[in-house]
């Protein structure tokens, strides 16, 4: 694996992350401290940051797998900033996405929420859901349920959302058609 250059845009909740950042007017061997800060849903060390090790005149960063592991899945703000006898600059920033880890994760946590709601809409037209109330009234004893017709249009919406942000129908792989032919 390559060593990480600057920042990554995308890491993944709960794992290592390594890169090295080198700024020509802040060198860490002239006595500057270079500190990176996230946050998002999360912040990252309470809020403190995490210090880069100085590395000749750049700084070499880490976070460990305890730093990341809380980080829920999406964007993220990051700053890095220079610091020395009381000064303190901001050299560089970004966003950074957070991206689920499957070790260990429970089934639909990958599925967005249109992926979710594709799923129910399916189980009801199946005939498989838990129930197809749609809405009720306790005291006036009234119960609404959804119409095959208001389902396959919900499923015709849910279908072209999932469609529309470039996810497979409840699928990790695309279907190919593929031919095959010639003579033996």
């Amino acid at each position: 694996m390559n060593a990480q250059t600057t920042i990554p845009s995308s890491i993944v909740a709960g794992t290592t992350v390594k890169w090295t950042s080198t700024w020509s007017d802040y060198p860490a061997d002239s006595g500057w401290t270079l500190t990176v800060y996230i946050a998002g849903t999360q912040v990252l060390n309470s809020g403190n940051g995490k210090a880069g090790v100085a590395n000749g005149k750049s700084f070499d960063f880490t976070l460990a797998v305890a730093d990341t592991a809380s980080f829920a899945q999406g964007p993220y703000h990051w700053v890095e900033i220079a610091s020395k006898a009381g000064e303190e600059f901001p050299v560089a920033s970004g966003q950074i996405e957070v991206l689920l880890n499957l070790k260990g994760a429970a089934a639909g946590a990958a599925q967005t929420t249109d992926e979710k709601a594709l799923a129910a809409i399916e189980l009801f037209l199946a005939g498989n859901a838990p129930t197809d109330i749609r809405s009720y009234q306790i005291a006036g004893r009234s119960v609404e349920r959804w119409t095959r017709q208001e389902l396959i249009g919900w499923r015709a919406y849910y279908e072209g959302r999932v469609r529309a942000a470039g996810l497979p129908k409840g699928k990790f792989l695309t279907p190919v058609k593929a031919a095959f032919g010639g003579s033996a």
